[in-house]
């Protein structure tokens, strides 16, 4: 019998610690260390990046790797073409926030061209099949498995070779290897881990369905959203019928940390602004700009102050340095938010740059696809006849 341990983990980050602290020494967070047992066993497996054989880079194929629509095309808008071979997705959202029934009409989509494994833990498969019926699914060949065993999973996944695996959801999901509950710290890196592990090793695409907190983050970890490719959120404003899948916040994809104004990300970014320039220039370059994000660097406190003295929505800073008393006194006065990144000014310009598209009258790629979005929903002959 495996010899048990005790542990305290960070609800938080995920960071272990031998006995109980008021703080998490990783992320700062309090309050946030939960006490575990854990069986000292050695794991079967340890990286989760794939091939382990050496290689040289001249002999790794360079392939581009082709998105296999899942027949629902604002899904794929937001996965930018469809899905990638080998690519894990994890989907966060309210409970009932549609989750479930969302990918339940994505497998059955995909089951037409592929095989197709859908993993339930939370509901029966009778459960599931009413929901196929309900939405008039003819999905025949979906391959269903109700399981919550990790290993399980990955077993039948490399008996029956599917092209996309969907596990909904990984709270339910533990590992045989720990003996902490389902849903707990551990197990969720753990599951997440093997899951990861299997699509890198075998080109499987998988979908990972997540709960959120009532700070609307993924429950778990934030380690869980740095192991997967793509992170996206359900969710739905307060009395609304409609639903709306985005791809992670700003300061998630600058691997970065919000200071203040959390509750103000809400607000307009019509353009973003590097503050490179000398004090004297800054505020007369800032003044032209409106509904703006400024980037600059941490110690810059002069250009951060210019910025917060004219219509700013955002202020990035870079290097991994906070905001000076004055700059965070005077945001949070005028109801700004502060985001920091470790990433240089450069750096953070490139991420912002891929993060946010513009579109120019010489880009006719970008115009022909807002012509199709805007066209899809409102009758431009109309506005082109009734001027």
């Amino acid at each position: 019998m495996a010899r048990l341990k005790t542990i305290f983990v960070c609800s938080q980050c995920g960071a272990q610690s031998l006995k109980w602290q008021g703080q998490c020494a990783d992320c700062g967070a309090w309050n946030t260390l939960e006490e575990m047992r854990e069986a000292v066993r050695p794991l079967r497996a340890t990286g989760y990046a794939g091939e382990q054989a050496r290689r040289r880079l001249g002999e790794v194929a360079q392939e581009e790797s082709e998105r296999r629509p899942t027949g629902l095309a604002e899904f794929d808008r937001v996965l930018g073409g469809g899905l990638v071979a080998g690519s894990v997705v994890l989907i966060g959202g309210d409970p009932g926030i549609g989750k479930s029934t969302l990918l339940l009409q994505v497998a059955a989509t995909l089951s037409r061209s592929c095989e197709v494994l859908y993993v339930t833990g939370e509901e029966s498969l009778a459960q599931v099949g009413l929901r196929a019926r309900r939405l008039g699914l003819a999905a025949e060949s979906l391959g269903l498995l109700g399981e919550t065993c990790i290993d399980t999973v990955i077993s039948a996944a490399r008996e029956s070779r599917p092209g996309v695996l969907l596990i909904d959801s990984i709270q339910t999901v533990y590992a045989e290897a720990l003996s902490s509950a389902p849903g707990s710290v551990g197990q969720l890196r753990e599951a997440t881990a093997q899951l990861v592990r299997h699509a890198k090793q075998t080109g499987c695409a998988v979908f990972i369905v997540g709960h959120v907190t009532k700070e609307g983050a993924i429950a778990g970890p934030r380690v869980l959203e740095h192991m997967v490719d793509t992170v996206l959120y359900f969710e739905s404003e307060a009395g609304s019928r409609f639903r709306i899948l985005r791809l992670l916040g700003p300061d998630r994809a600058l691997e970065g940390q919000m200071i203040s104004g959390e509750d103000k990300m809400d607000l307009l970014i019509d353009r973003f602004l590097v503050g490179s320039m000398a004090p004297e220039n800054a505020l007369k370059w800032f003044r032209r700009a409106k509904d703006k994000a400024v980037i600059t660097s941490g110690d810059r406190s002069d250009i951060c102050l210019a910025a917060l003295e004219t219509d700013t929505n955002l202020l990035i800073l870079t290097g991994g340095m906070g905001p000076d008393i004055r700059t965070l006194s005077r945001a949070k006065e005028l109801g700004i938010p502060i985001m920091m990144t470790a990433h240089d000014t450069y750096t953070t310009g490139q991420l912002v740059d891929r993060l946010v598209g513009t579109v120019s009258p010489e880009n006719r790629e970008k115009i022909a696809v807002v012509q199709q979005i805007v066209g899809d929903a409102l009758d431009l002959s109309g506005f082109i006849n009734n001027p």
